[in-house]
């Protein structure tokens, strides 16, 4: 038999009032509450959770009942039911645990605390508290109330025997109705064991209804329930009693000893050398490599926080396979706390923006998805060119406006979504074809390319020094990985904590930087000119401003400086200078299109790759054929386009229909 059908409303209030005024420091407290105050009950106290278990929704009225009586005695001239009618309870366990560490066996039907993502809600519905039943054949009524799961039992007339049972029927008029929603919960990303977050269905009641929406993180109270099904396999939900706003876990930081030493050796030089030697450090580095490097890391500290423009800076590394590209972005992930690495070929927009899933009842709920769920933090994407044009085209509104929209199937949402994208991209086929744009290499548009602050273009190249430089590294992390990694400068743990701290940081910028980002800015302009694909507008100019920004924050200074810039530049010229464009000049090195060019030369290119087989001969009746399917040119087009390029020298006629591109075109 359960506490509440032995104990009436008043009983259990009283019993209370008699707990709560027993302990001194809970009448203190309860002395210098203010009408809009949160009063935290611990559901775990032996005093309390049999009241709590048995109906969290009715214990927490009664306590609230509770502590009115009390405060009304503390100020018997005032109308206390109106004065503290903002009064809240909260519940907490004072013991937080991991979603994952839940299990039946120790929290069946048992209060428990966590961190959670709320990855997607139902519409509101009601669920009747409390009502009366009657027999349809001899009139006789009983009340009725809700059990622990809010699910109201079946009643069974025992009034006659000649009512032989019957099954009692609900009066309508007689209803009390509560809110109730489902939500889908989710273990936060940087709780989460083996990178994979667990989730549940949970339920929230009441006053909570309303107050939760995907994206959000919430500190939350609730009971492990099991709901009986078929089979013997029962469905679980989380009854949640309480919940609070929680942004993210406390970020990892340095000591003050660290930091005392951080700041005494950024002053000297070679400071910059030592954090990118220890970024990554199992990857060989030379000098586009430490670039890189350094890019990432000013990503990772973010540009400037501001209301009316982003901070958060988007780069993409470009090329051919082994080139380390993946290796970087999960060492990026490991030094963030908030991020998660994804695959663009197993990413759909629905997963990594907003997306329609349908719950285990049949109905469609909108879900967060990776975007929304990391904002404020990072999101690592690699293969990023194996993602279908709609679904990058998805992410568009996420890149520049910070949000994620979804208006589908009668939900319309918006999401807060400031995440940082980190993305990696191989060229179509497995290697770069420096015939074609980078946009035709990629079959990436212009619109999501100057999206991001900084494009990295790495081709494999034959070298014979640096090869042996690269192999000998690489073995000799096999052979002595140990020493090798107590020789960085910062460890794992050491990086994660100093970006945390550098990302804090808001330095001011110092007023002869407008100049000098002016200069720059309009030497992008005029290196772009003639260049559709590389397109520069107002959005490079704020993305100079941030990762100059990002630079003095990463070099724990209180002023961005001329100096935070001119390092900028030189990152934008290492930047630029992969995809052959000279930045001091204008102009492009090797006179190639690099984004987007004309469209019949892109074609004849690409249909000139696509015939030449291993002994670099084509056919040019194939060339014609293909160049006639890619819907560019017509039959005597074709034909025009390879007497031209035989006229042009651009390749060689080497007899029986064959022919070879020229030494000057390789």
């Amino acid at each position: 038999m359960t506490e509440e059908t032995i104990y009436t409303d008043s009983a259990i209030r009283d019993r209370l009032v008699a707990v709560i005024q027993s302990r001194s420091e809970t009448v203190k407290t309860l002395e210098r509450l203010k009408p809009n105050s949160t009063i935290t009950v611990n559901v775990n106290d032996a005093d309390f959770i049999d009241y709590y278990l048995s109906d969290s929704v009715r214990f927490r009225t009664e306590y609230k009942k509770a502590v009115l009586h009390i405060l009304q005695e503390f100020y018997p001239n005032l109308i206390i039911e109106n004065t503290f009618r903002g009064l809240n309870i909260d519940f907490t366990t004072n013991e937080s645990i991991l979603l994952h560490d839940i299990n039946p066996v120790d929290h069946e039907n048992s209060p428990i605390s966590f961190n959670c993502d709320i990855i997607a809600g139902d519409s509101w519905k009601t669920y009747i508290k409390t009502c009366k039943v009657t027999c349809p054949k001899c009139d006789s009524n009983y009340d009725q109330k809700a059990d622990f799961d809010k699910s109201l039992p079946t009643v069974y007339c025992s009034y006659s025997s000649q009512c032989k049972k019957a099954k009692c029927e609900v009066d309508k008029a007689t209803i009390v109705t509560g809110y109730v929603q489902t939500l889908v919960i989710q273990e936060p990303i940087e709780e989460a064991k083996f990178n994979n977050s667990v989730s549940f269905e949970a339920k929230i009641y009441d006053d909570h209804v309303g107050s939760a929406f995907p994206g959000q993180k919430k500190q939350v109270t609730g009971i492990f329930h099991s709901r009986l099904g078929k089979d013997n396999e029962n469905e679980i939900f989380i009854e949640i009693t309480s919940m609070l706003d929680k942004e993210s876990t406390e970020p990892l930081l340095p000591t003050k000893e660290e930091l005392v030493l951080y700041k005494s050796d950024a002053i000297k030089g070679g400071y910059t050398d030592k954090l990118i030697a220890s970024f990554a450090p199992t990857i060989y580095s030379n000098q586009l490599y430490k670039d890189m490097k350094l890019a990432m890391m000013l990503q990772l500290v973010g540009g400037k926080k501001s209301t009316k423009k982003r901070a958060d800076i988007n780069q993409i590394l470009v090329g051919d396979p082994s080139m380390a590209k993946s290796v970087m972005l999960q060492y990026a992930k490991s030094v963030t706390q908030l991020s998660l690495y994804t695959s663009g070929k197993g990413s759909t927009s629905a997963g990594l923006t907003i997306g329609i899933v349908t719950l285990d009842s049949g109905r469609k709920v909108a879900m967060a998805g990776v975007l929304p769920i990391c904002s404020g933090g990072f999101a690592m994407i690699d293969e990023f060119d194996k993602m279908t044009s709609n679904d990058r085209s998805a992410i568009h509104e996420a890149m520049e406006q910070q949000t994620t929209s979804i208006a589908k199937a009668g939900i319309i949402m918006s999401l807060p979504t400031k995440t940082s994208i980190l993305a990696a991209a191989n060229p179509i086929g497995g290697k770069y074809d420096p015939d074609e744009s980078l946009s035709d290499n990629l079959q990436l548009t212009a619109t999501i390319l100057s999206r991001f602050d900084l494009i990295w273009l790495i081709v494999d190249k034959v070298d014979e020094n640096y090869d042996d430089l690269k192999a000998n590294h690489i073995l000799n992390d096999f052979f002595d990985e140990e020493t090798n990694q107590q020789a960085v400068y910062l460890n794992v743990k050491q990086m994660t904590a100093y970006l945390n701290y550098a990302r804090r940081l808001e330095p001011t910028i110092s007023s002869d930087l407008k100049v000098k980002a002016k200069e720059l800015y309009h030497k992008l302009r005029k290196a772009s000119k003639g260049n559709n694909g590389l397109a520069v507008g107002t959005r490079q100019l704020e993305g100079i401003m941030r990762l100059a920004y990002a630079h003095a924050k990463l070099m724990l200074r209180t002023e961005v400086t001329v100096a935070d810039l001119e390092i900028v530049t030189d990152l934008l010229k290492s930047s630029y200078k992969t995809l052959n464009v000279d930045l001091d000049k204008g102009e492009n090195i090797q006179n190639q299109l690099v984004t987007i060019g004309d469209s019949k030369l892109t074609a004849i290119h690409k249909t000139m790759r696509l015939c030449t087989n291993d002994d670099g001969l084509f056919k040019g009746r194939d060339f014609k054929e293909k160049l006639v399917e890619s819907g560019v040119f017509d039959k005597q087009g074709a034909t025009k386009a390879l007497n031209d390029l035989s006229k042009e020298n651009e390749i060689i006629d080497k007899g029986n229909g064959n022919w070879k591109k020229s030494k000057e075109v390789l």
